[in-house]
């Protein structure tokens, strides 16, 4: 196997980068940005992805972070990039699931050769230390455009209704995009490439659990920009007026009025095949 060494210099008004990585290392790391959590963050990378990485990086740290992170995510995705080269013959897609203490993260990676993030990470804190966590979406950003690299993922918005766990995972089962969240975080459903709204019980109580949560604006927006999938309640929600308790006025995405019709005069439901609806339904909104 050739060798799989890179080395890559960027230099700007705001900072000076120098990245040299060795894909095929052992893990070890010489590594200076000026911001101690970020080169640990960092050593994390080289050490358990056992790339041996050296960056020295000088940047405008009198004014802010930003530039530094972002710059070093720009060249070291230039560095994945050309130690790669022409990457045939290597596993085009990829995903970790990394739990520390009560925090779970999940990564999927796709070498599609088109760049794109899709970073959906909420914060329960601003900063650690001195360093502005925000910023990671920018490195990220940085690292997924120069090395092109594509992640994808699925919200699905909790409203504290429904067996999300179930949707979620139905939903990995047939969906190819990657990522599947549950989240009520207004920022994460705004990110996500696709939305699913569940739900279940009535459309009074669905739409309650919507306005407590500060979602309407958020739910509408996403409506207007992105594939959303309604289930149960969360479909009835989409069109404009539902007969369910006494009446209730719908987010209008779907022209007509959701009623009731049982079979008469037996009153009998019709069961139909549930999991084939779903299926086309997902073909259809998500393009699997």
């Amino acid at each position: 196997m050739s060798s799989r060494k890179a080395s890559v210099e960027r230099k700007t008004r705001e900072t000076q980068i120098s990245i040299s990585l060795d894909l095929d290392g052992s893990g070890a790391a010489r590594l200076s940005t000026g911001l101690p959590f970020f080169d640990h963050m960092l050593e994390q990378i080289a050490r358990h992805g056992l790339i041996d990485l050296a960056i020295e990086a000088q940047g405008d740290l009198q004014v802010d972070a930003h530039h530094t992170v972002e710059d070093v995510g720009i060249v070291l995705g230039q560095a994945l990039a050309k130690a790669l080269g022409e990457p045939r013959g290597i596993n085009r897609y990829g995903h970790a699931y990394v739990p520390l203490d009560e925090a779970l993260s999940r990564a999927v990676i796709d070498f599609s050769g088109r760049p794109g993030l899709e970073f959906a990470v909420t914060w329960p804190r601003a900063r650690v230390g001195d360093f502005d966590l925000d910023l990671f979406h920018e490195f990220f950003q940085g690292l997924c455009n120069h090395a092109h690299i594509t992640i994808h993922m699925i919200a699905v918005v909790d409203l504290g209704t429904g067996n999300l766990h179930s949707v979620a995972k139905a939903l990995e089962k047939v969906s190819p995009v990657g990522r599947i969240l549950i989240t009520s975080d207004a920022n994460t459903i705004r990110a996500a490439d696709r939305v699913v709204l569940p739900g279940q019980g009535a459309i009074g109580s669905w739409f309650d659990a919507v306005r407590s949560r500060d979602l309407v604006d958020v739910i509408q927006d996403v409506l207007r920009a992105k594939p959303v999938l309604g289930i149960c309640v969360g479909m009835q929600a989409l069109f404009d007026h539902s007969d369910e308790d006494g009446g209730v006025a719908g987010l209008g995405v779907i022209s007509g009025n959701a009623a009731y019709r049982l079979p008469a005069p037996s009153r009998e439901k019709t069961y139909l095949p549930c999991s084939f609806i779903l299926r086309k339904v997902i073909d259809r909104v998500f393009n699997c």
